[in-house]
């Protein structure tokens, strides 16, 4: 037993999951209890500011200097508390989708919502980074980010900051498709209890969220978060799906979605002064839907995630700052299928570890210059058939034993020429070293390569030059050029030693660089906003090339096939390094504040490969016959949303509505039709009625005009399948009080 090979391991386990209480024990009574009685501040939120003071708003996430968003390399879009909190929105995906132009989400068959930018739907969401309080919360394990997005717990989280080009250089390994990061509230700006109760009637789904704000001084205080939820779940429909191609329907088979048992998430955010402490622990379970013929039900996953952040910045003269940092991160996440034939319960899982140091030197003693330089060292524990924060998975498989080392260099150059233009000059050199790698033998022996493997040194450079041009005090132009990469992660090493029937000695680290325009105009007047984004990103050793035998490699591991242990469902997501491609397309964004009481938000994305033939297309199966369109992203999706407040603001309604184009099919399967993915038109309605200072009302409507067809995802050569998703109106209804 791997627990027995490693002392202590049982004792630390079973104190893992208790770690945050002890935190949150600990705050409670060092911090809160002694300084009750200063706590007093006044809340400043972002949504209620007026454009002009939008205008002046950073952004710390996209460089390692705070800059506004007219000089910030790429396209950046800020969504508010408010904003999140009076949408018709249930989970952060929704809010993405909604707020974002040229994002699409759709459905994985394994772990949730499928993040889509600028036409690339990868096979999980890991090439982009998702971060808390600008820590990056993607796992090197396998899926990426190891939260389900569409889990309806934010009410932690102050603000999104998302950008749709890379950002190696700031965040390394995987910000090639973009970042997210879920800025967090803080004590001073929400202070006092607020608790959220909703309910969802179709899927039966019960959120609770509650939170304490506290401030005891200037940049003294703490912010504590509980939330909850609960979903049964909702039949799936038979029209789309794996339903149209499975043999004998006769079989009883079960569907179910959402979350169980339950999914939860609770953070602590702590300032002192210069000090940060940022902790965070999340469990989420539950089923995408995706239904395989040879399983009785839906997979069902288990995502596992404890963070803690420990942050410090020094002004080491008046010229200089130091910033130092220490995440620490534990990530469980896990698959369990019910097998038909043979019958039996499948379930395997694995675990990584990440410790990191990083340090950021910066310093203005330049004239129009601000230099930062710094560097990182971490390390990744990985192990097969063990959990951190709950009982190890009775079955090994999905991860292989390993260690990896990592380090990083990096440095920034925002040069001021004159107060209208301004440059951003960057590097970064980052190497990942793995010790050997230990096949498990939950692999047949006739499917393994090796036992062990020995992959060799990765070295990865990464650059980025910026500039931008403000015009006019309204008017502002940017160009940059910035790359992005993104290193195999455990279970794609773990794919290659199964199964393949093109074995590679080892993975290359996928990379993309990007050209990116933007143009930027306000109208402080009357409240207008409008953006123009062009681009032209390269991609190269893509993870997208299927190394099974054909495109019907699948119908071969049906219920009528003996599979031996049953790892064959498992890992049927096997990818090697793909030729490169290229993709293209704009945005367009308009922001208007009509009235003071009536808000509009317009945006039209367009997005399609380049550089692809269809020879090279048979193996990405990126790109439908002719090689015009994408085969899981609509090449055209137009959002549009609309709030009014009444009755002094006691009322706010909110419309939101999203077009997306018809997407054609790759191949002559008579079971698929020249459009298997039609024209969509989703219209979404919140009302949200003020009660009172305190009590608020709401209730949401999803589709609420009944547009069947359910959201893409990614499952190889057709977007459909195994992605029942659920087209169907949802209604939910919610209180929250606010003290």
């Amino acid at each position: 037993m791997l627990s027995n090979k490693y002392p202590g391991k049982i004792a630390m386990k079973k104190y893992c999951s208790n770690i945050s209480i002890i935190v949150f024990l600990w705050a409670l009574i060092n911090v809160l209890y002694p300084r009750i009685c200063l706590a007093s501040n006044i809340v400043v939120e972002l949504a209620q500011m007026s454009i002009e003071d939008l205008m002046q708003v950073t952004v710390s996430s996209v460089g390692f200097f705070d800059l506004p968003p007219e000089q910030s390399p790429g396209s950046i879009q800020i969504i508010t508390t408010e904003q999140m909190e009076n949408s018709p929105a249930i989970g952060l995906a929704d809010i993405i989708e909604l707020y974002v132009s040229g994002i699409h989400i759709g459905n994985t068959n394994t772990n949730g919502a499928s993040y889509a930018v600028r036409g690339m739907r990868m096979s999980d969401n890991s090439t982009t980074v998702f971060m808390l309080d600008g820590n990056n919360i993607n796992t090197s394990a396998g899926l990426g980010v190891n939260i389900n997005p569409d889990l309806p717990l934010f009410g932690d989280i102050s603000r999104l900051e998302v950008i749709k080009g890379p950002c190696s250089l700031v965040h390394g390994s995987g910000a090639m498709n973009g970042f997210v990061n879920f800025v967090p509230k803080n004590g001073s700006d929400y202070p006092g209890y607020h608790y959220r109760i909703q309910y969802g009637f179709k899927d039966h789904m019960i959120t609770f969220e509650n939170s304490y704000g506290l401030s005891y001084g200037h940049n003294h205080d703490v912010f504590i978060y509980l939330g909850t939820t609960y979903a049964k779940g909702y039949e799936s429909q038979e029209t789309y799906g794996f339903e149209k191609e499975i043999q004998d329907s006769d079989i009883p088979r079960s569907y179910n979605s959402r979350f169980f048992d339950p999914s939860f998430r609770m953070t602590l955010v702590w300032r002192n002064n210069n000090f940060r402490l940022t902790s965070f622990l999340h469990q989420d379970s539950g089923s995408s839907n995706a239904i395989n013929d040879f399983l009785e039900k839906p997979s069902e996953y288990y995502q596992g995630m404890f963070i803690t952040s420990l942050s410090w910045e020094s002004e080491i003269t008046d010229y200089e700052t130091l910033e130092w940092n220490l995440p620490i991160s534990l990530y469980d996440l896990g698959l369990t299928g019910e097998y038909i034939f043979p019958n039996r319960i499948k379930e395997e899982g694995g675990s990584e570890c990440h410790v990191e140091t990083r340090f950021v030197l910066k310093t203005n003693r330049f004239p129009r210059h601000s230099f930062a330089i710094g560097g990182l060292i971490g390390r990744r524990h990985f192990r097969a058939n063990d959990y951190y924060l709950r009982e190890d998975p009775k079955d090994e498989g999905r991860l292989l034993d390993s260690d990896w080392d990592e380090f990083g260099f990096f440095c920034e150059d925002v040069f001021h020429l004159s107060p209208k233009w301004h440059f951003s000059l960057g590097f970064r050199y980052d190497a990942l070293e793995n010790d050997q790698f230990v096949v498990p033998n939950s692999i047949n022996d006739h499917k393994k390569i090796t036992d062990e493997y020995d992959p060799e040194t990765k070295e990865i450079t990464t650059s980025r030059i910026a500039v931008s041009y403000n015009m006019s005090p309204d008017d502002t132009l940017k160009l940059s050029f910035q790359e992005g990469y993104h290193l195999s992660s455990m279970l794609n090493y773990y794919g290659i030693f199964f199964g393949n029937n093109n074995p590679q000695t080892d993975l290359e680290p996928e990379l993309m660089s990007s050209l990116e325009f933007n143009f930027q105009h306000s109208e402080p007047e009357i409240g207008l906003q409008l953006g123009l984004n062009l681009f032209l990103n390269g991609y190269e050793n893509s993870l997208l090339v299927r190394t099974t035998n054909s495109p019907d490699q699948d119908k071969l591991q049906n219920k009528n096939t003996p599979t031996g242990n049953g790892n064959e469902f498992l890992v049927k997501d096997i990818f090697a390094n793909g030729p490169s491609f290229a993709s293209m397309g704009g945005e367009i964004d308009l922001d208007w504040q009509i009235t003071t009481q009536t808000d509009l938000f317009l945006s039209y994305a367009y997005s399609r490969p380049r550089n692809i033939d269809e020879e090279e297309n048979l193996d990405l199966f990126i790109a439908n016959e002719d090689c015009s369109e994408w085969i899981s992203y609509p090449t055209h999706i137009f959002k549009a949303a609309i709030r009014q407040k009444a009755l002094d603001e006691k009322i706010l309604f909110n419309l939101h509505a999203m077009y997306t184009s018809a997407i054609d099919a790759i191949s002559d399967n008579p079971n698929k039709h020249s459009q298997y993915y039609s024209p969509s038109v989703n219209i979404h309605a919140s009302l949200s009625i003020k009660f009172s200072d305190q009590l608020t009302f709401q209730i949401i409507g999803r589709n609420i005009f009944d547009n069947d067809t359910p959201p893409i995802g990614f499952s190889y050569l057709e977007p459909w399948r195994g992605n029942l998703g659920e087209g169907s109106p949802l209604v939910y209804i919610g209180l929250s009080w606010k003290e």
